[in-house]
């Protein structure tokens, strides 16, 4: 579970995912802003969800996504203010739309495509604060800078690459990746 911050404008940073991660990070993004649908209201209540986009799970078919890793840094960062909520709603609206970029053929929306539009439609209540800085979720060795941006980026082309993540299908590699 992550939030890469790759860049404060959220389609750049979309852009900059590799490609597994675009498909992997929209639904990691869907299931925290249901989270903080789940913790932002009281208990077993949210809004409208009979209104909401179905899932199917081991319990059966449902109206969205259960709450998961609560306690994340991640999941508590989304929930501190509305502003970092927003947010990730944009950042989840660029990864779909890079999703359908990088593979055109691909003709279907992405499952979280539906999800990501109610959530954006049905804001929780949470604090009324602009964008906060981020959580950064990663290996002590990767925070190297007061700047998140900057720690996610070195995290990215460190930890990432050695896994083979950063692969990019029709784009070039962000500027800050060295071949």
């Amino acid at each position: 579970m992550n939030i890469f911050f790759l860049s404060c404008d959220p389609a750049t940073a979309a852009r900059w995912h590799g490609d597994k991660h675009v498909i992997k990070m929209l639904l990691e993004s869907t299931q925290l802003l249901w989270t903080a649908q789940h913790v932002a209201w009281e208990p077993g209540f949210v809004p409208d969800l009979e209104t909401a986009p179905t899932t199917v799970s081991s319990a059966g078919r449902q109206h969205g996504y259960r709450p998961t890793h609560r306690n994340h840094p991640c999941a508590i960062w989304v929930r501190a203010a509305i502003g970092n909520y927003r947010w990730l709603v944009a950042l989840a609206r660029a990864l779909a739309v890079e999703y359908h970029w990088r593979w055109p053929a691909r003709t279907a929306p992405h499952a979280c495509e539906a999800h990501v539009e109610w959530l954006a439609a049905h804001e929780p209540p949470l604090p009324a604060l602009p964008l906060t800085l981020p959580a950064t979720a990663m290996p002590p060795e990767y925070r190297i800078s007061s700047s998140p941006t900057a720690c996610y980026k070195a995290f990215y082309a460190g930890s990432k690459r050695d896994r083979g993540i950063t692969v990019y299908t029709r784009r070039d590699p962000p500027p800050w990746l060295a071949p």
